[in-house]
């Protein structure tokens, strides 16, 4: 599952975290470069959308310019 793999948890508990249920691009491309200083953050960071959008975890708004997160995903129901 996408969520256990450390990338997507990170993208996952900052948008969490957000009180506008944001991300802003500099700050996700600014946590790639310290992540994964090797490779390029605006490649990692499209391979990243394009994945959670598949699984339905976040989005990327381009005229917004940042994650936004879809609340029922990140944060399941739980069952009594």
């Amino acid at each position: 599952m996408l969520r256990q793999i450390q990338i997507f948890d990170l993208m996952i508990r900052g948008l969490a975290a957000s009180p506008t249920d944001e991300l802003a691009k500099d700050i996700i491309l600014s946590q790639l470069a310290l992540t994964f200083p090797r490779e390029r953050s605006q490649r990692i960071l499209h391979t990243l959308v394009s994945w959670a959008r598949y699984a339905e975890l976040f989005r990327y708004s381009a005229p917004r310019r940042g994650l936004h997160g879809l609340k029922a995903s990140i944060h399941p129901p739980h069952h009594g």
